[in-house]
């Protein structure tokens, strides 16, 4: 079988034959109706963010298949958005319903197509069809170890938008726009020289892929492989150093914002459209977002050519179409080729050309460009926009080539960014470090089988289970002996069956699926293959990302005293009943019922370096006189998360305090009064002792979440600068779903979840012990 179903049995090993039984059962009991013989097939199409504006172009080029093609009865259109994607297909997968024609972007069609679970399409689709698109967006963008896994959709490429008006005041000429990036560097420095407040343009340094692209703008190679087939990273030249350095000086000359190293894409577009930046590379369609959010930016905007490198090459963005393998049955081969003439339909040059009408975006297909639509100037900024982003085609491609473990070299390069411009490595060093990281690696076709389950490894986990099987028939028989037989014993396992089994389900079964799983390596749809402890071999002994991650995740402990002292300052400080103190009550917990996304986008602008609340509170009173780099230091980020962490905490263990201060039984303070005690006195002799138990509650509970945080890092930071705020959960998500920095390894995830969890159980065992002993010498 192919690699899902391959995906599907391993899945199906690990339920317990009973639980298989009972899903088949279900399933068969509550499943629809077999499709009557002879009706015609129903194709489904998967899309990306299309509705509801698309609705009745999409409906109308499906309907227009149909008729075209008897055998289909119908065509099922499914639409999700971007964010979580990558995530949504691989659940369809696992669950055998992946639609017949999915949408992808190259990232993620590279991925998929690297586990060998998509139709090379040159084996259906006839030479002519393929020879209609641009050859270089179907090499580049489309094709992975020789394979079409795509046709290729809409593309997106990109035009140089720029601010007249700056230009104007620099004393640059406005109807000469920069073409390569050293004239962007060159103007951007002269904008400085004139108004400190304003910057040419804003790259975003560590966005993946970021480093790679602008290497192959530069005619810089990046990997080579070598005699026996494997890949090596090889971009530790001279050249590559020289470019890292020039853009190191810039970010720490101040040329680039300080938010390059943190902030992504979102961020240029909101520095344009606020007129502090000069020049913004987008494709045409950001010209229609810019005339309705900033009509006086849109009104002093132009457009020139994309920026290029001195390779003179055009990097593309290309959205494709692809068709997962379905089997080797005829009913699966005959589903395959409908799919893949309804990816063909779905792209073809009228099609493409009408979508064109209806999106600002560029055809893949050389007969639809040439239309008049596209070389034809109709007068307005979007249609010049629109005819130069077209005449780019011919030279566009997908600049960085596809890799296996993309996501692996993505991390590596960003951290040479981030460590160069924060003056941690010379580029030769950090260059020389990052090839370290990605070398050996397996190429396509090259992938080992996967190993099998020793035979010692399952003799141990069956007399693992053998011996729980025991220890649980042990406990429930001498409970029997102990407990009265009859109605009152049938009715507390019938108490005790429904809290149970949610555990069984819920909590076990997933600890020990995860603790299976993380003796495996699992890519995202691939053959699972069996490595034993090399998962924790390499966490343990190698990964020095997991080893920042794990001393970040104990650094994050720090938050344990200072919430426990501060909340229990807080406590004392509203418990008193005075008018309105409920008030303040309630205020001080409106942080606990927020959202934590709320509050990390929230004190992310408050800690933002240019223009936030903190800095601007700081240097207008004269504390500083340079803005302080909250989320972009090494050796300041983790605090200052740190800091948001107990902010949000606060409210929530004041009131486990204020519980502790009300079950202090008056009589004691009384007492305490009558013999003379006060203010101080009371709360050191009285209140403090009675407040131990629940000072101890307090600090194992903020300390297990301490080693848990993840929502702040993952909003505020994503673990930058240099996974300087990059903890063990952060870590575990990332090498699960990041498909740009991480590894998709579920198998190295749950090695990092297993070492967790044992972090939380001596971490736990600790604290019930030292509180053990404290009240058996109390």
């Amino acid at each position: 079988m192919r690699a899902v179903s391959a995906k599907v049995r391993f899945f199906l090993r690990s339920i317990p034959a009973a639980t298989v039984l009972g899903i088949c059962l279900l399933a068969s009991a509550c499943g629809g109706e077999p499709e009557p013989e002879g009706e015609g097939i129903t194709l489904s199409l998967m899309t990306i963010q299309l509705k509801p504006t698309f609705n009745d172009y999409i409906e109308g080029v499906c309907d227009s298949f149909v008729a075209a093609h008897p055998e289909v009865d119908h065509i099922e259109w499914y639409d999700f958005p971007i964010d979580g994607y990558l995530n949504k297909i691989q659940t369809l997968f696992f669950n055998d319903e992946i639609p017949d024609v999915v949408n992808l972007t190259f990232d993620i069609g590279v991925e998929i197509a690297q586990q060998g679970v998509l139709v090379d399409l040159r084996t259906i689709l006839p030479p002519e069809v393929l020879d209609d698109y641009f050859p270089r967006i179907v090499r580049t963008g489309c094709t992975y170890g020789g394979e079409v896994f795509a046709v290729p959709w809409y593309l997106a490429s990109g035009v140089t938008m720029y601010n007249r008006e700056i230009m104007e005041r620099a004393g640059l000429d406005p109807d000469r726009p920069p073409t390569t990036w050293d004239e962007v560097i060159a103007m951007t420095r002269r904008i400085r020289e004139v108004d400190p407040n304003l910057f040419g343009f804003f790259e975003p340094l560590t966005e993946a892929g970021w480093l790679k692209r602008h290497f192959a703008e530069e005619g810089i190679p990046i990997v080579e492989t070598d005699e026996n087939g494997y890949l090596h990273a090889v971009f530790n030249t001279p050249e590559a150093a020289e470019y890292v350095r020039m853009w190191g000086e810039m970010y720490r000359e101040g040329i680039l914002p300080r938010e390059a190293l943190t902030e992504m894409h979102p961020r240029a577009i909101e520095l344009y459209k606020g007129g502090r930046t000069a020049f913004f590379i987008s494709g045409p369609q950001f010209l229609r977002h810019l005339a309705e959010d900033a009509p006086d930016i849109y009104a002093v905007t132009d457009v020139g050519p994309g920026i290029q490198g001195s390779a003179g090459l055009i990097n593309v963005d290309v959205m494709c179409l692809g068709v997962p393998e379905r089997g080797d049955t005829p009913e699966a081969q005959e589903r395959e080729r409908l799919a893949a003439l309804l990816a063909a339909h779905i792209t073809n040059a009228e099609n493409q050309l009408a979508f064109c009408h209806l999106a600002t975006i560029f055809p893949s297909v050389i007969e639809a460009a040439r239309d008049p639509f596209f070389t034809e100037h109709d007068g307005s900024l979007e249609g010049r926009a629109r005819m130069i982003g077209a005449q780019q085609l011919d030279r566009a491609e997908i600049l960085v080539a596809a890799l296996p473990e993309a996501g692996r070299l993505n991390d590596a390069v960003s951290r040479v960014m981030e460590r160069v411009c924060l003056g941690q490595a010379e580029p030769e060093e950090a260059l020389a470090d990052a090839v370290a990281e990605y070398s050996g690696i397996r190429p396509v076709g090259a992938n080992a089988p996967p190993r099998p389950v020793p035979l010692a490894a399952r003799v141990a986990v069956a007399l693992v289970g053998a011996l729980l099987a025991a220890l649980a028939v042990r406990g429930l028989w001498r409970g029997r002996r102990q407990m009265p037989r009859g109605q009152r014993l049938r009715t507390s396992y019938a108490f005790l069956a429904p809290a149970l089994i949610v555990l069984g389900l819920f909590a076990f079964y997933p600890m020990a699926k995860g603790l299976w799983l993380s003796l495996y390596s699992q890519p995202m749809l691939g053959q699972p293959g069996w490595v034993g402890l090399d998962n924790f071999r390499e966490l343990i002994f190698e990964d020095h990302i997991f080893h920042r991650a794990f001393f970040n995740s104990l650094r994050y402990l720090i938050v344990v005293p200072v919430i426990a002292f501060l909340s229990l300052a807080l406590a004392l400080l509203v418990e008193p009943a005075l008018p309105g103190m409920s008030t303040f009550r309630a205020l001080f917990y409106i942080p606990v019922v927020t959202t934590m996304i709320v509050v990390a986008l929230t004190w992310k602008l408050i800690f933002n370096e240019d223009y936030g609340l903190l800095n601007g509170v700081l240097q207008g009173a004269h504390v500083i006189d340079e803005p302080i780099h909250w989320l972009t230091s090494p050796g300041l980020v983790l605090y200052s998360v740190m800091a948001v962490t107990t902010w949000k905490g606060l409210g929530y263990y004041m009131v486990i305090f204020l519980a502790g201060l009300r079950a202090i039984p008056p009589e004691l303070h009384e007492a305490a009064r009558i013999d003379g005690a006060r203010g101080w006195q009371i709360l050191w002799h009285i209140k403090l002792p009675a407040l131990r138990p629940t000072l101890q509650l307090v600090m194992i509970i903020s300390a297990i979440a301490a080693i848990q945080v993840f929502e702040e890092i993952y909003v505020m930071t994503e673990g930058k600068p240099d996974h300087a705020s990059s903890t063990i959960v952060h870590l575990l998500y990332e090498s699960s779903f990041d498909i740009n920095q991480g590894r998709l390894d579920f198998g190295y995830a749950s090695a990092i979840g297993v070492l967790l969890f044992a972090l939380l159980v001596v971490f736990t065992s600790l604290s019930l012990w030292v509180t053990r002993r404290t009240e058996e010498r109390a």
